[in-house]
């Protein structure tokens, strides 16, 4: 490298260049972070703490309930809507005093062995789906665990 003063001068003008690019760039980052914080969809929005880190993503109790209750989503479900992790999804859900179990139906094991067993003598070769599909067309919405116990 020539050190030869107009080659440090010309190296220093380079520089001061690039810092101006940097720093616009910088703004522009800054524009776009606070246009994001705003909101970036389904009622979501991303909470600047200020500290290290991530931001917070904070989810409306309004469309969590929507998703949970009445559309009947599962949590990966409404993750993949979202574009957030499972994880988020379920720290949500806590945080507004909800849960995806609340949206089950309560059913006794005598009245849905009932239930199942008039369904299997109309339907003797149905299988999982679709004895699933039937139950929730009657109203039933139950958790696979207790489904598949049956």
């Amino acid at each position: 490298m020539n050190t030869a003063p107009e080659n440090v001068w010309g190296e220093v003008v380079n520089n001061i260049g690039n810092a101006g690019i940097i720093i616009e760039s910088i703004r522009v980052l800054h524009e776009c972070r606070d246009i994001l914080a705003t909101s970036i969809g389904h009622d979501i929005t991303l909470q600047f703490t200020g500290n290290r880190g991530r931001p917070k993503i904070l989810i409306g109790e309004e469309i969590l309930r929507e998703y949970c209750y009445n559309l009947r989503l599962t949590v990966p479900e409404m993750a993949d809507s979202f574009g957030v992790s499972e994880r988020t999804v379920h720290r949500r859900l806590q945080d507004q005093g909800m849960s995806v179990r609340d949206s089950y139906t309560s059913l006794p094991d005598e009245e849905l062995d009932e239930l199942l067993e008039n369904l299997i003598n109309k339907f003797p070769r149905c299988g999982y789906k679709k004895m699933t599909g039937l139950l929730r067309s009657e109203g039933f919405f139950l958790p696979k665990l207790k489904f598949k116990k049956e």
